[in-house]
């Protein structure tokens, strides 16, 4: 009845969040301190829109931009980082997983248009590994 509750759970977000294509490997230019909500990016050549998700590398947090930028200059993000990065950390906005554990153990199945749409609802709150 529990192992939501005592493992990590992997929910995968789905493909990109948004229909933009990054192109290039977005980086930080430059080290970023434990506590930033802003930072220098460069590495692409498109555009990172307000409310993208992302992950920085050794760091299950998921993090969102709050301006939109194009290919390059300083970022907005909730919440502040909270593993410093050196400089030339990429910045993963494909495919971003949430590192959840349930937090009750009641979920819910519905089936709505003759059973082709199925939602489910469970209730978790982030897992900070």
């Amino acid at each position: 009845k529990t192992r939501g509750r005592g493992e990590v759970i992997e929910l995968n977000l789905g493909c990109d969040i948004f229909d933009t294509t990054i192109f290039g490997n977005p980086r930080c230019n430059g080290a970023i301190g434990i506590g930033a909500d802003s930072f220098s990016v460069d590495g692409f050549s498109s555009e990172i829109p307000a409310g993208a998700l992302f992950t920085l590398p050794n760091d299950t947090k998921v993090y969102t931009a709050t301006n939109s930028l194009f290919n390059g200059g300083v970022i907005d993000v909730f919440p502040p980082i909270r593993k410093a990065q050196v400089d030339n950390s990429s910045l993963n906005f494909s495919n971003v997983t949430l590192s959840v554990n349930l937090t009750e153990d009641t979920q819910t199945v519905a089936h709505t248009e003759q059973g082709i749409i199925h939602t489910m609802s469970f209730t978790f709150q982030e897992a900070l590994v």
